[in-house]
């Protein structure tokens, strides 16, 4: 395919020059017959002229086919192009089918079917192994961990009221001396009364 198409490219290159020398041959006969027929004018030759111009539409007239014909090859070439991308397409698209056929005979969707559900029965299964491990791990340190953490949480929370809950006991234990203080006067004053009033019956 690549061969025919680098021949057939040749074989348009070729031609479009061919066309082209020609173009430029009509191009000049076409100025060399406008020219002579201005000449015959002037010398009034009408006859002449006349004939001239018949030759001057000739050249015109075969420079549009010329054109049309360029016009047209390139066309071909473009279409001969256009075919060979396709062909090259439709072998790509047959390769690619008769792979997709090939892997379509190996691959069967019972077994896939079967394979995916016993990967989704085995992941459960892990899933659910790795679960009741994690919950024996928790309740064999567990207790400790959360004795710990209240033993923690505790002390952060004296670490933060100690110095309030140290004022208000020492305020607690100072109240109670001087309670007891005051009973132990206001005793011994009671008793010290009893002893002058013993004293004065004792007198009478």
């Amino acid at each position: 395919m690549k061969e025919t198409l680098r021949e057939n490219d040749r074989a348009f290159r070729k031609t479009d020059r061919e066309l082209d020398r020609e173009m430029t041959n009509l191009t000049r006969q076409e100025k060399q017959i406008e020219g002579e027929i201005q000449k015959a004018l002037k010398q009034g030759n009408q006859q002449a002229a006349r004939t001239l111009a018949k030759s001057l539409l000739q050249v015109r007239n075969q420079k549009t086919k010329m054109i049309q014909t360029k016009t047209q090859m390139k066309s071909v070439q473009m279409n001969t192009k256009t075919m060979a991308t396709t062909q090259k397409m439709t072998e790509a698209m047959g390769t690619a089918t008769k792979i997709m056929g090939k892997m379509n005979d190996q691959i069967k969707p019972q077994e896939v079917q079967k394979t995916m559900m016993e990967f989704e029965k085995q992941n459960q299964m892990m899933d659910m192994k790795q679960e009741m491990i994690s919950d024996g791990l928790d309740e064999a340190l567990g207790g400790s961990d959360e004795e710990a953490e209240v033993d923690d949480a505790m002390g952060e929370i004296l670490d933060e009221i100690g110095i309030d809950l140290s004022g208000k006991l020492n305020n607690v234990n100072t109240g109670g001396a001087l309670a007891q203080q005051q009973q132990a006067q206001e005793e011994d004053g009671v008793d010290d009364l009893e002893a002058r009033l013993k004293n004065l019956r004792g007198a009478a």
